[in-house]
């Protein structure tokens, strides 16, 4: 006991001057570590506290500029948002596609997509505004691509390598949302069947939602992707029809 009162006095005794903190110059008071002994910080509590928010922000910022370069999203598609979407004609299906974006960080929206109508019904709109959500708010990786700049993709791989053509198609099954848009429209051969088969395949394997955007309804995808492709994405998907009314041409 006599000799722990004499290291507390000389610890006392060896207390060293306060400091300055070099972020506001405010007064820093240095504090005892049994184990260490006497440290104070570079910077006072509020300013540490204040540096480690903008650390913090900086760093969440480039998360979501990383995530945002990955998407797939460019241009004007990064502006597709729920608050800008005017399609009064389909108010259930907005807010089912809402619903779905808010809902998606929780383990059971683990179903997808499948938004069918005519050209100019808003599908890219909802889909691309899904997009955005899950990415700005929740911070999770988010895949966006044209169906015919999938294959235009695969296909460049494939010139590549093969190795660079799987890991093309591994990365599109296992992110942990994939949104191909406007399916169907793109001229579809055996080879294209068989790559859309094996993504969407996947995907359902893994358990990974998928969202499809497309002109025509599953019966007449299905004569376009192939009936196993179609049959796969029904059983993933809540099948989602909007408005027939082309609201582009409306607002024109």
């Amino acid at each position: 006991m006599k000799q722990l009162k004499e290291m507390t006095k000389a610890n006392i005794e060896n207390r060293p001057p306060s400091q300055i903190c070099t972020h506001c110059a405010s007064t820093i008071e240095p504090f005892f570590i049994e184990t260490i002994g006497w440290k104070f910080p570079s910077v006072c509590p509020p300013c540490d506290q204040e540096l480690t928010e903008k650390e913090q922000k900086i760093t969440s910022q480039k998360e979501l500029h990383d995530l945002l370069q990955k998407s797939g999203l460019k241009g004007k598609l990064l502006t597709h948002a729920f608050s800008n979407f005017k399609h009064s004609e389909s108010p259930q299906v907005f807010q089912l596609a809402k619903s779905y974006a808010i809902t998606f960080i929780t383990p059971d929206v683990h179903h997808g997509l499948m938004l069918f109508g005519k050209t100019g019904t808003g599908k890219t709109h909802l889909a691309c505004a899904i997009a955005n959500h899950i990415i700005n708010q929740n911070r999770i990786s988010v895949k966006f691509i044209k169906s015919i700049d999938l294959l235009f993709q695969i296909r460049r791989a494939m010139n590549i390598n093969t190795d660079e053509e799987l890991k093309f198609i591994e990365q599109l099954a296992n992110c942990p949302l994939l949104i191909i848009d406007d399916l169907g429209s793109e001229k579809i051969t055996d080879w294209a069947q068989q790559v859309f088969y094996k993504i969407i395949d996947d995907r359902d394997i893994l358990g990974k939602p998928i969202i499809i955007t497309t002109n025509i309804d599953i019966r007449d995808l299905a004569n376009r992707i192939g009936e196993r492709t179609a049959s796969r994405l029904a059983s993933m998907c809540k099948l989602v029809a909007m408005s027939s009314k082309d609201y582009r041409l409306k607002t024109k």
